[in-house]
């Protein structure tokens, strides 16, 4: 069930790996200290989110609600160095838990200066089913790829700008003031993720005014380029609304499946970077 971010690949059906609190590869996370949280290593000219956000939204079937989805960012710290920890995690509610449970967690460490992940981690529970994956980024120089370790130790070269799925919305937060969008381009984004690589395509299909609990707000509206077959009914299928003020906020996103449309929509923030820009 596709409740975090979509699958590129249709389904989650892969091999099982142990799940349980297995130590982080790669050196011991610490909170960042409160005092130490202003020192900015980004060299980007204005940041859309900051440590402290956290973003909630309510998944609804047709009209059910069916699961919530929390992102949160944080600062941390391993073998020295700052990292934001960004945090997915969603379960199902009510009716739907009972018929399918799900509770998926979504981790990712990048770089500030980059917004590149340096670690991955997916666990999954959806029913019976399992998954725990762990995926080290090495961009170590002289390379001109970077090198991902999985949890089975097994290595894979990819290039050297590739994303997570939760790293890659906030890259696309950060970058879309400087973005010159023209209707109807794409941006191709590399991606890692559940054990395969995909060249991610988004298309930038314009402006839309959304209407949600807060008031109208005015957003960019992408498609990213999702895979046909048992879950999505073409490559369009997927669309994510991203507000145009400083915070660039994912406001709403929708799933066109065979039986239906899913939505996620934003229901609850805090912590944001900037005041949201709302119209009533």
């Amino acid at each position: 069930m596709a409740l975090l971010a979509y699958s590129p690949h249709q389904a989650f059906a892969q091999p099982n790996f142990p799940v349980g609190k297995q130590p982080l590869p790669g050196g011991i996370l610490t909170r960042l200290p409160q005092n130490q949280r202003k020192d900015s290593t980004s060299t980007l000219p204005k940041e859309a989110f900051a440590p402290g956000e956290l973003l909630r939204y309510e998944v609804r079937y047709s009209f059910a609600k069916c699961a919530q989805v929390e992102f949160t960012t944080t600062d941390t710290v391993a073998n020295g160095k700052r990292l934001y920890h960004h945090r997915i995690s969603g379960y199902t509610t009510g009716l739907i838990h009972k018929l399918y449970s799900v509770s998926d967690i979504y981790h990712s460490y990048t770089d500030p200066s980059t917004d590149l992940p340096l670690r991955a981690i997916r666990n999954v529970h959806e029913q019976k089913y399992r998954d725990y994956k762990v995926d080290l980024y090495d961009r170590t120089p002289p390379l001109d790829s970077a090198i991902v370790t999985r949890e089975n130790g097994q290595q894979v070269k990819v290039p050297l700008n590739t994303h997570c799925v939760v790293s890659v919305a906030y890259y696309i937060r950060n970058r879309l003031s400087t973005m010159k969008l023209k209707e109807g381009s794409n941006l191709n984004i590399p991606l890692y993720f559940n054990a395969e690589f995909y060249p991610m395509k988004i298309r930038y299909t314009g402006q839309e005014l959304v209407k949600t609990k807060f008031g109208k707000v005015l957003c960019y509206r992408f498609k990213p380029q999702v895979r046909e077959g048992d879950l999505f009914k073409d490559q369009d299928a997927l669309t994510v609304w991203i507000s145009t003020d400083d915070n660039h906020l994912p406001v709403r996103i929708k799933f066109e499946l065979f039986l239906g449309a899913m939505y996620c929509d934003l229901i609850g923030y805090k912590g944001l970077q900037y005041e949201m820009q709302v119209t009533r």
